[in-house]
C-alpha cells in the first residue's frame, strides 16, 4: 500500500527538515510548527498521486496535474489543517507538559466521531436518493416503453405531428389505413392524406389546439391514398410535449369509419327511395316538393310543374300474370323513366333558361 513507504518518507524528511531548521538557529518549537505544513502535503503527493494515476492508466487516459490537483485539493486541505492542529499540540504540550494534550485529544476524538456520524448520515440519505432517482428514471423508461408498445401495436392508426403539419412517427396501423409505407408517410405534410376539401377544416381546428394548453377535438375526414373512393376516418387530435427535445408536439388518432358511412348513405337512400324501383319514394317527393314550393315563394323567376303519371289496367296485368309479372313491369317503366331524365344540374339550368327566355 502506498501509505505505508509515504508515512516513513514523511517521517524522514520531517527529521531532515527540522534538524536543518533548528541548525540554522530557529527556535525547535518554530521549527517543527513550520516542518509539519511542508511534511503534510508531500504526505498528499505521495498517496494520492499513485491512487490517482492507477485508474487513469487502466482507462488509457492521460493524468494531468490540473486534475490531479481538482481531485486531491479537499485531501490536502484536511492534512494542512491537520498539520496546524497538530503543531498547536505540539507547543502547548512542551510549554506546559503532556497533559495539555488530552483535551484536543478528546476534542479530536469527538469530532472524528461526529464527522463519522455525519458522513454516515449523509451517505445514507444520499443513497436514499439515488435509489429514489433510479426508481424515477426505471419508471419514466418503463412509461416510455408502454407508450411505445402502445403507439406500435395499437389497432387504430396513430401520428405524431409537428405543429407546422410535418410527421415525425406513424404506426403499422396508420399505414395500413392509407394502404401506403411509413417512408412515403414520414417527414411529409400530414394535410397530404388528407382530402383537398376536409384539409384546411383540419388546419383550422388545429391551429386551435396549439393556442389552447389543454385543448383537443374530433371530426370526421376523408383521407387519400393508394386506394380509390373516399375513405372516412374519425380523426382525434391533441397536444403534448416531446420528451425528445421536439418541444410541442400533436397526436393523431384515425379510426377507419368507411363502412359506417356506405351504411348511414344506404339508409338514407332506402328512407328515401322504393326499394323495388329504386326512385324516389312519397317522403322523398314531398321534402323535394316544399323545398320547390318554398324557392318559388322567394323568387318569382323560379317555377315549376308536377307530372302525374298512372299506369292504365296495372291491376289487370297482377291479376292475370301475377305479381312478379306485375314487379318487373314497374321495373322496366321506371328504367325507361330514368333514362328520360336528365342529370339535375343539367334539366334545372335547361328550365330556368326556357322560363327566362
Amino acid at each position: 500500500m502506498p501509505a505505508m513507504p509515504a508515512m516513513a518518507e514523511c517521517g524522514a524528511v520531517y527529521g531532515v527538515l527540522h534538524t536543518t531548521l533548528v541548525a540554522n538557529g530557529i527556535e525547535a518549537n518554530t521549527a517543527a510548527f513550520a516542518a509539519l505544513p511542508v511534511v503534510a502535503l508531500l504526505s498528499v503527493v505521495l498517496t494520492t498521486v499513485p491512487l490517482t494515476w492507477m485508474p487513469a492508466l487502466k482507462r488509457g487516459a492521460r493524468l494531468s496535474f490540473a486534475g490531479w490537483c481538482a481531485a486531491s485539493a479537499w485531501v490536502a486541505a484536511i492534512s494542512l489543517a491537520s498539520a496546524f492542529v497538530a503543531g498547536l499540540v505540539h507547543m502547548n504540550a512542551q510549554r506546559h507538559g503532556t497533559m495539555v494534550i488530552a483535551v484536543p485529544a478528546a476534542l479530536a476524538i469527538t469530532l472524528a466521531l461526529l464527522l463519522r456520524s455525519t458522513l454516515r448520515r449523509q451517505d445514507a440519505e444520499r443513497q436514499v436518493q439515488e435509489a429514489r432517482v433510479l426508481e424515477a428514471q426505471r419508471q419514466a423508461d418503463l412509461s416510455q416503453q408502454r407508450f411505445i408498445a402502445a403507439f406500435t401495436h395499437a389497432a387504430i392508426g396513430m401520428a405524431i405531428v409537428r405543429p407546422d403539419g410535418q410527421v415525425l412517427q406513424v404506426n403499422q396501423a396508420l399505414c395500413t389505413l392509407l394502404e401506403s409505407t411509413e417512408g412515403n408517410v414520414l417527414n411529409a405534410p400530414f394535410s397530404a392524406v388528407l382530402h383537398e376539401g376536409d384539409a384546411a377544416l383540419c388546419h383550422r381546428r388545429v391551429a386551435q389546439v396549439i393556442e389552447r394548453a389543454h385543448a383537443a377535438f374530433s371530426m370526421e375526414l376523408r383521407c387519400r391514398g393508394d386506394f380509390t373512393g373516399d375513405r372516412w376516418t374519425v380523426l382525434h387530435c391533441s397536444r403534448y410535449d416531446d420528451p425528445g427535445g421536439s418541444g410541442l408536439c400533436l397526436i393523431y388518432q384515425l379510426h377507419d369509419i368507411t363502412s359506417r358511412r356506405v351504411a348511414e348513405r344506404r339508409l338514407q337512400h332506402i328512407a328515401h327511395h322504393v326499394g323495388l324501383t329504386d326512385l324516389a319514394n312519397r317522403n322523398c317527393f314531398q321534402e323535394r316538393l316544399q323545398s320547390t314550393v318554398e324557392r318559388s315563394r322567394l323568387d318569382d323567376r323560379a317555377s315549376f310543374a308536377v307530372l302525374f303519371l298512372d299506369l292504365d289496367r296495372f291491376k289487370v296485368v297482377n291479376d292475370s300474370l301475377g305479381h312478379i309479372a306485375g314487379n318487373q313491369l314497374l321495373r322496366e317503366v321506371a328504367r325507361r323513366l330514368l333514362t328520360c331524365v336528365q342529370p339535375r344540374t343539367w334539366w334545372r339550368g335547361w328550365v330556368a333558361t326556357n322560363l327566362r327566355s
